[in-house]
This record gives structure tokens, C-alpha cells and sequence, in this order.
């Protein structure tokens, strides 16, 4: 016969190793003689099953290099002494998720839904720039005078300095330490646009032409900035997402989500009243709506699909 046994835990473990448990069942046998009178049953083996934690051991496997981490290798090695304190932030941008910004539809605006994301902590960007533009403007007008030739206060001609100022914090152009077969492998963009910058400094210095004429004046900021665009945004730090625009019956958005750059053609394109505006690669469409909520545009063609 077979006497039932009692359950039974084995464990193990190893230093400097990574243990992984494994659940088994073992089958055990134990086989009783009855000493005493004859049995009254026959032998019958009795399946006892013995939970045991195993740990199977292996030793810690390098981590694999995919692409992405070999491109952040490259960015660490070659932009971290160049920005040093200015790159963690750069590098936390580069990583991060995209932020976007609501683009205020006026065709179909709802005070109320606007007003809630201003108390959320967003900022019109558009508002935000025009005062900005205000301030400089006032501080240039004190720097420089009617009467006085902004001229003096500026070089005569292009020198040879870095593209970097002086004293700018956490910029380091010099890379002297690096490793030829590093250098060979990957060229930063920063030296080709300064060895760019240098030749046209050059080239100037050996045409003799004078970068600035006898009368200098400041030219005003000619873009100009639509005042029923509204362009929301969450401030710098501020990691707060937007929520998507609620439609209305006619599936008409209260606002649009995309990114902040689609704004800057826009603006840049100086779009006057009554303009005709061709859009020649409309897709996604960011810029196509930007424009059209100007409220400037008197015609508008957009190509939602681009050749190219």
C-alpha cells in the first residue's frame, strides 16, 4: 500500500544571479509493508504529487541595441558638451510627446467651452505675442532714439566670432577631445554650420563690402498677427493635454488640435484681406485652417493630396 505524505516546499537561491520560479509537479512513491495480519485490500499505488519551487538561474543578458538607442548614444555623445546644462531639458523635449495647440474656430465658437480651457490654465499664444511685440518695441524706441544713428552702436563689418554669443550658458563648440573614428562615424550639424558661416564671413572680409550702410534704421516687425486667431496653449512645463473639441449637432469642432508649427507659415505668409490662397499639399490640412480662420482670405484652393 501507499502511505500519503505530507506536502513539502524546496527552495534555492544564488547570489549575482536572476532566478526565475517555475511551478512542477513531482510524482512520488513510497511503498508500506504491513507487518502485522494479512492485508485486506491488495497494493495500490497512491499518486502524491509534491508542489516544488524551482528557481532556474541564468546569467543577466545585455541589453539589445535597438535603433533608437543607438541614436540617443550619438545625441548624448556629441550634443551633451555642446549644450552641457541646456541638455537635459533638450533632451526631455526630444522624448516627450507632442504638444499641441487648439486652433479657436470662429465659424462655430462657443464662449463657454473657451472660457472653461482659459481658466484651465491655457494661455492665448496669438494675445501673448502681441504684447510681447509691444514690450520690445517700447524698450528698442528707448535704445535707440529719433535722433540718434543706431549705426554706432553696431559693428562696421562681420567678424570672425562664434555663432554662439560669448556668454551663452551651456555652449561649447570646442570637441578637440573626440575620437577620430567617432568623428568619422557621425559629423555634427553645428560644425558644418559654422564652417558654413565661416566662409561667407570670408568671403565678405575679402570683397571688402561693408555689412552696414552709413544710415542704419530699425525696421519694425511687419508681421502681422489676425485679431479674431485665437491659438491656445498650455505654457512651458505645463504638461496638461487638450481634451478632444466637443461637436456641435451640424459635426462642426469648437476648435482644432495640431501643432503650434502650422501657425508660423501662416503668419509669415503676411495674408491681406481678400487675398486668394492656394494650399498646394492640404494634408493633414493644419495650415489650411489656420488660414481660413483668419477670416482674411477672399478665395481659397486647397490640394488635399500632394503629388510629391
Amino acid at each position: 500500500m501507499l502511505q500519503s505524505l505530507s506536502s513539502y516546499t524546496i527552495a534555492g537561491y544564488m547570489d549575482s544571479r536572476h532566478a526565475t520560479p517555475e511551478d512542477i509537479n513531482i510524482l512520488l512513491w513510497k511503498k508500506v509493508e504491513k507487518f502485522s495480519g494479512q492485508p485486506d485490500f491488495g497494493l495500490e499505488l497512491e499518486k502524491i504529487f509534491l508542489q516544488l519551487s524551482k528557481l532556474r538561474y541564468f546569467k543577466a543578458r545585455a541589453e539589445k541595441k535597438s535603433p533608437a538607442n543607438l541614436a540617443m548614444q550619438h545625441f548624448d555623445f556629441y550634443y551633451k558638451p555642446i549644450f552641457r546644462k541646456r541638455w537635459p531639458s533638450i533632451r526631455i523635449g526630444l522624448l516627450s510627446d507632442p504638444k499641441y495647440c487648439a486652433v479657436v474656430n470662429n465659424y462655430a465658437a462657443d464662449p463657454d467651452v473657451i472660457q472653461r480651457l482659459l481658466d484651465d490654465g491655457a494661455v492665448d499664444i496669438i494675445d501673448k505675442v502681441k504684447k510681447r511685440k509691444a514690450l520690445f518695441h517700447s524698450k528698442l524706441k528707448g535704445l535707440f532714439p529719433d535722433n540718434v544713428n543706431a549705426s554706432s552702436n553696431m559693428p562696421s563689418r562681420v567678424g570672425g566670432d562664434s555663432m554662439y554669443p560669448s556668454d551663452a550658458d551651456g555652449c561649447d563648440d570646442d570637441a578637440g577631445f573626440r575620437s577620430e573614428s567617432g568623428l568619422s562615424m557621425f559629423l555634427p550639424p553645428v560644425d558644418m554650420i559654422v564652417r558654413e558661416t565661416t566662409s561667407a564671413t570670408l568671403a565678405l572680409d575679402s570683397a571688402d563690402t561693408p555689412l552696414y550702410d552709413l544710415k542704419n534704421q530699425v525696421l519694425p516687425d511687419d508681421v502681422q498677427y489676425p485679431s479674431v486667431l485665437q491659438v491656445l496653449a498650455y505654457p512651458s512645463g505645463d504638461i496638461t493635454t487638450f481634451k478632444p473639441s466637443p461637436a456641435f449637432s451640424n459635426g462642426c469642432l469648437v476648435y482644432y488640435l495640431m501643432d503650434a508649427a502650422s501657425v508660423v507659415p501662416v503668419l509669415a505668409l503676411g495674408i491681406q484681406p481678400g487675398d486668394t490662397v492656394l494650399d498646394m499639399c492640404a494634408a493633414p490640412g493644419g495650415k489650411s485652417i489656420v488660414a481660413l480662420q483668419t477670416l482674411l482670405p477672399g478665395e481659397f484652393l486647397a490640394v488635399p493630396v500632394c503629388i510629391a
